[in-house]
């Protein structure tokens, strides 16, 4: 897409959010992208190129703090994941959860590269969903463990997402499993 329609297609989506029109701004691989002042808004899967979107979006906009994930379905592909949260973490953003935010599987590793993250009350975060039930064996598993070491200080958090979804379930964490594991960096709150 030339950088002129992109900018478009961005400037679009933010305004639809903003006037509410429905109208969604989608880049490459199912992963929606919406500017809103300082906020980056996401939502859908992140797949092989997203992180090249995402790169993109972040160089056009230097105004963005914030990244706000809403309804996350997870990811085809943890290292493109992976690699975003660490371009997210070098652009020194914030993450935020709003109360209708839904993470699924390993989208929780792209909140965490926040270096502020922020949550408010009835966002859900879901644990499970990983391809394989041996997952921990992986070399995916030993590149997570790293990240999350970078990200939160310490890499137990993938530890206890892999045991509370043992068996292919799906878990979904509780408020007091959200703060053991150092996910936030402030309380929940009531209000955005």
């Amino acid at each position: 897409m030339p950088d002129a329609t992109r900018r478009a297609v961005l400037a679009c989506g933010a305004a639809a959010l903003l006037a509410g029109c429905g109208q969604v701004t989608r880049l490459r691989q199912g992963l929606e992208f919406a500017v809103v002042n300082e906020r980056l808004l996401l939502r859908g899967v992140i797949h092989r190129r997203t992180p090249a979107a995402f790169a993109d979006v972040l160089a056009e906009n230097p105004q963005l703090r914030r990244v706000v994930l809403q309804q996350m379905q997870g990811a085809g592909d943890t290292g493109a994941v992976l690699a975003m949260g660490r371009l997210l973490r070098a652009a020194q953003l914030d993450t935020a959860l709003q109360s209708d935010s839904d993470l699924h599987g390993d989208a929780v590793f792209l909140f965490a590269a926040g270096g502020q993250r922020r949550m408010v009350q009835g966002a859900q975060i879901h644990l499970g969903g990983w391809a394989t039930p041996d997952f921990a064996r992986t070399p995916e598993a030993g590149l997570t463990r790293s990240y999350l070491e970078d990200m939160l200080g310490q890499a137990g958090f993938l530890n206890f997402a892999l045991q509370a979804s043992a068996g292919g379930g799906i878990h979904t964490m509780t408020a007091r499993e959200i703060a053991q594991h150092g996910l936030l960096t402030a309380p929940v709150t009531v209000f955005e």
